[in-house]
């Protein structure tokens, strides 16, 4: 499982995290990023620093590449940056990853990819960009779709409860449908529940998420591997699946 604090069978799950400094017990919080940087790399085994503005507010921010703690080529990274409460300056993301860095998304500024899964900061927060679902149609699902669920799940949602999306996550093709079941507003701020299915109508992958879930693609010596990524009240969760 991985979480990105602000926010590995068939499925591997991480946790990626993205919270206030306060949380984060590794690192106090600073006066200014160069003294947080400088922290930093007293207190932990950095790689790399890369500064820049990731929102364009006029603040720069820091990711640190990690070199401890690491499983095989994976290690861990934290986004260093302003307190949105005005605190001064840590650690204000964290994640894990064998391959991160910074892409750079005109005219918004830069976002972080970690895995082929893009993180955008938004001066208070960390939250996915972009996606395969922004290239794809949302709409309701028509009823045999809803048939088709609600024949997989023993359930009895109605088709307009049901936003289907259409991707090809493997690059191969072939269409995989994926349901989106909204909250019913018995809850309020509830988790919806989400599944992707294989082109031959079987659930391949089910979750859920506050908010629709967001798909990657992203590319390993073994094949392309689908992120799915949710959001979840302890951070963002990331999973992995490959297609066969």
């Amino acid at each position: 499982m991985r979480l990105i604090t602000s926010f590995r069978p068939f499925v591997l799950s991480i946790l990626l995290c993205a919270a206030p400094v306060g949380v984060f017990a590794d690192q106090p919080m600073s006066p200014n990023l160069n003294m947080a940087i400088d922290l930093a790399l007293q207190n932990m085994s950095v790689g790399d620093v890369v500064r820049v503005d990731l929102d364009l507010d006029g603040q720069e921010e820091a990711l640190l590449l990690l070199t401890e703690a690491c499983e095989g080529e994976a290690c861990p990274w934290r986004l260093l940056g302003a307190d949105p409460f005005g605190d001064g300056y840590g650690i204000v993301a964290a994640g894990f990853g064998s391959r991160t860095g910074l892409v750079e998304t005109y005219p918004e500024g830069h976002v972080i990819q970690s895995d082929g899964v893009l993180l955008a900061w938004d001066g208070t927060q960390l939250l996915p960009h972009h996606g395969l679902l922004a290239m794809s149609t949302d709409r309701s699902a028509d009823a045999g779709e809803a048939r088709l669920l609600n024949r997989l799940l023993s359930s009895s949602y109605r088709a307009l409860q049901i936003r289907a999306h259409e991707v090809d996550p493997f690059g191969s093709g072939a269409i995989w449908p994926l349901y989106v079941i909204q909250p019913d507003g018995s809850a309020p701020d509830a988790a919806g529940e989400f599944y992707l299915l294989t082109p031959e109508g079987e659930i391949r992958h089910r979750g859920s998420s506050l908010g629709r879930p967001w798909l990657y693609q992203d590319n390993s010596p073994d094949g392309v591997i689908l992120r799915l990524v949710s959001l979840t009240r302890d951070g963002i969760l990331v999973e992995s699946l490959y297609e066969r």
